[in-house]
């Protein structure tokens, strides 16, 4: 699970982030890397943990600049069967779209060779609904690149497409896999 938070600062400034996992009766310190941090013009401060945090855990962070005192603390549950994203046990998934619809998936995905099933059944000419066959980590990469871009354009046509998808892997009808959803 890789959620996204993100700070609003009134004035651009050096910053620092920390976070903490829930441990016991304390919280421990969560590494996080200066390179997990972005921070643009409007002062917007976002951390994209490269580590995946845990599931069922309790989290908290904040934020400190050079400007000003730290921030309230901010806490978080990543939740034990997280809703945004399916929980997909086997280790292949077989899922069955228009070859539109792969064509669309197949737009999103920047690697031809590590997804040949979509780029497959993308180009097949068929009225019917056409088989792609993945293992399930690739599956999640897919709704997790197309969650991404979706989220990025506001693009409600590729959300329903996630939804789509997610529903034929077994997974719940709105996964955000940690993105905002428009």
């Amino acid at each position: 699970m890789h959620p996204v938070l993100t700070v609003r600062l009134t004035a651009p400034a050096e910053n620092r982030l920390q976070l903490f996992k829930k441990s016991g009766d304390f919280f421990a310190y969560v590494n996080v890397n200066s390179s997990d941090l972005t921070t643009n013009d409007q002062g917007d401060v976002t951390l994209y943990p490269r580590r995946e945090l845990e599931r069922g855990e309790l989290y908290r962070w904040e934020l400190y600049t050079t400007t000003s005192d730290p921030s309230p603390w901010c806490e978080f549950r990543i939740a034990a069967l997280a809703p945004t994203s399916p929980d997909l046990q086997s280790s292949l998934r077989t899922v069955r779209l228009s070859p539109s619809k792969w064509r669309k998936i197949r737009a999103v995905l920047d690697n031809p060779s590590a997804y040949r099933p979509i780029y497959a059944a993308s180009k097949r000419v068929s009225k019917g609904d056409v088989a792609a066959k993945m293992e399930t980590q690739k599956w999640e990469t897919v709704l997790e690149l197309m969650a991404e871009r979706a989220s990025a354009t506001d693009d409600l046509k590729l959300w329903r497409l996630v939804d789509t998808l997610s529903v034929k892997l077994g997974g719940p009808p709105d996964p955000t896999m940690g993105f905002t959803r428009a």
